[in-house]
């Protein structure tokens, strides 16, 4: 069901406007930013960089999903014209690799939201990436990639 669920929300993306938006959204990323720290503070995992974490092999799931096995032809063409580092298209694969996972391991459902910020930028239609020394919001924000978790792991609300 979350499975489906995820494959109908990716599909029902205006994907016309993905990197076409002067939409700005700081919260989002750091709202991600929050959550991926509070994840790997709770699994009291090394430091990855935010952008490359995979919850659902993280936890232990060995099956990997190829977005293009899934998802529009739309939602395809518009991440393929990502060429460096596609970030949205790797986030939008583990989404569906953890959102398959917790239809048989329900215990892990409540991971999803740590996507949720990365969707809703996704949605709105903002890119984002790693560049050099760090991770870039379209029209929005900068986050350093080495020092990110120590950043964010001292934030008031990780419990």
């Amino acid at each position: 069901m979350n499975f489906e669920q995820a494959i109908l929300r990716i599909n029902n993306i205006d994907w016309k406007k993905f990197r076409h938006t002067e939409k700005k959204d700081f919260e989002q990323a750091r709202e991600y930013m929050i959550r991926a720290a509070k994840f790997l503070k709770e699994y009291s995992l090394p430091p990855i960089p935010p952008l490359y974490i995979n919850i659902a092999e993280l936890l232990g799931s060995k099956e990997r999903i190829v977005l293009s096995d899934y998802c529009s032809s739309e939602c395809i063409q518009a991440l393929s014209e990502i060429k460096f580092h596609n970030r949205p298209m790797f986030i939008l694969e583990c989404y569906l690799e953890l959102s398959k996972f917790s239809d048989t391991q329900n215990q892990y459902k409540k991971y999803l939201e740590v996507y949720e910020p990365l969707i809703l930028l996704i949605e709105m239609g903002i890119d984002f990436g790693v560049c050099d020394n760090g991770i870039e919001i379209q029209n929005s924000c900068w986050y350093p990639r080495t020092s990110w978790l120590n950043i964010f792991h001292s934030i008031d609300n990780i419990k």
